[in-house]
């Protein structure tokens, strides 16, 4: 069976995530870390990408990067190949160091945005690998926190979070347990990004009435069915209910909404969750 086409759009934002084979160790040491990032920024400087963040775990990345020009899969293959011939090399090892091809998820809206940023920073906190997201040396916590640069690898910040105000509002929401977001942040794509045509989507026509065109079935639709496979009723999974059984379907569907495509906001409503919520799903399955 082919592999499904991916979505690479000219300057748009992506969510990045790349594990590492058999989701063995990626990092041994903090010269592998360092490695990666400048491989990262090599590759981000010969394919004119941007950074906006970063955070390397032991096993598995997450990446928010800017293409321009040049596709994404341009800038990820030559930072990819580059740090795996680093990482055998120095290890003794042979084989692929990352597992398969790389996800890699639009941003579409500003509420995905400030969710993605918090969840990507709080990462390490989540694994239970330090307690704040501030002790956690390789991601841009400390950027976005006090502007703190690392010399390998250089990061913008995403519009609406830029200068001392942006710092205060990134502190505010990545220290939030859940993940109610403040009306914030228009200008992330802007209306101008929602209303492009990505995939030959006309003007004005319903998202649902869209998706229904190009053989994606409404969300109410696919959360019924995959439901029903899984033995449960909707009624039942938008219970606040932590029954292991009802919960790990709950998680189960939302991982699969989200990996085909459904934005996060979305999938959290119907369930009556956050979109950080959704994302740790997808995290998990």
């Amino acid at each position: 069976m082919a592999r499904p086409v991916r979505i690479d759009v000219e300057d748009q934002w992506y969510h990045v995530v790349a594990r590492g084979q058999r989701r063995e160790k990626l990092f041994l040491d903090e010269v592998d870390f360092r490695q990666y990032l400048k491989e990262l920024q090599n590759a981000l400087k010969r394919r004119h990408g941007i950074l906006g963040a970063f955070c390397l775990m032991t096993n598995h990345v997450h990446l928010l990067i800017h293409r321009s020009v040049f596709n994404l899969a341009g800038i990820l293959q030559l930072a990819h190949s580059r740090y795996g011939r680093h990482f055998n090399r120095r290890h003794r090892k042979h084989g692929y160091v990352f597992q398969g091809r790389y996800k890699a998820y639009l941003v579409l809206d500003d509420r995905y945005l400030a969710s993605l940023l918090r969840y990507i920073h709080r990462n390490p906190v989540a694994a239970g690998m330090v307690r704040r997201c501030e002790d956690y040396r390789w991601s841009s916590d400390g950027y976005y926190r006090k502007g703190r640069v690392m010399k390998e690898i250089d990061v913008k910040r995403v519009p609406g979070f830029e200068g001392a105000r942006g710092s205060d509002r990134y502190r505010k929401l990545v220290s939030e347990e859940e993940m109610d977001l403040p009306p914030v942040f228009k200008t992330f794509v802007g209306q101008a990004g929602m209303e492009r045509d990505l995939e030959r989507r006309k003007r004005g026509r319903p998202a649902s009435r869209w998706r229904e065109r190009r053989g994606i079935p409404d969300i109410e639709v696919r959360t019924e069915e995959l439901a029903r496979r899984g033995g449960q009723r909707m009624e039942k999974l938008r219970l606040r209910s932590k029954a292991r059984g009802l919960s790990r379907v709950r998680q189960e569907i939302m991982a699969k909404l989200y990996e085909e495509g459904y934005p996060p906001a979305e999938i959290a409503r119907i369930f009556g969750r956050t979109p950080s919520a959704v994302l740790h799903a997808y995290e998990r399955f």
